[in-house]
């Protein structure tokens, strides 16, 4: 039986489109929706490209989080300025702004 060559059991929760969509293309290959996700999983794991985006994509959130964090420091400090009437920090925030947006 197919279940001895895969003994790890893993349990999924889908919407009810993604279920449908898994059930009409494992039937249309003759297959058990165990297979099909199996050979889905197979390619996917076979195509770097796949999985390389997937991590640029994750790195590039984390490098947005830390620019939003940036931005919202660099605003504190130009208020600040602002509100001391500090030009020499303000001139400062200002050159590292430009230094930040080249290095984008």
């Amino acid at each position: 039986m197919e279940t001895n060559n895969y003994p790890r059991y893993l349990h999924l929760r889908l919407t009810e489109k993604m279920f449908n969509d898994i059930s009409k293309n494992s039937d249309e290959l003759g297959y058990n929706k165990s297979r099909w996700l199996r050979e889905v999983i197979k390619i996917a794991l076979k195509n770097e490209s796949i999985l390389n985006n997937n991590l640029q994509l994750v790195e590039t959130k984390r490098i947005l989080s830390q620019i939003k964090s940036i931005g919202n420091n660099l605003n504190q400090l130009t208020r600040h300025a602002h509100q001391t009437g500090d030009i020499e920090n303000l001139e400062n925030i200002q050159t590292l702004l430009e230094e930040i947006k080249q290095k984008l």
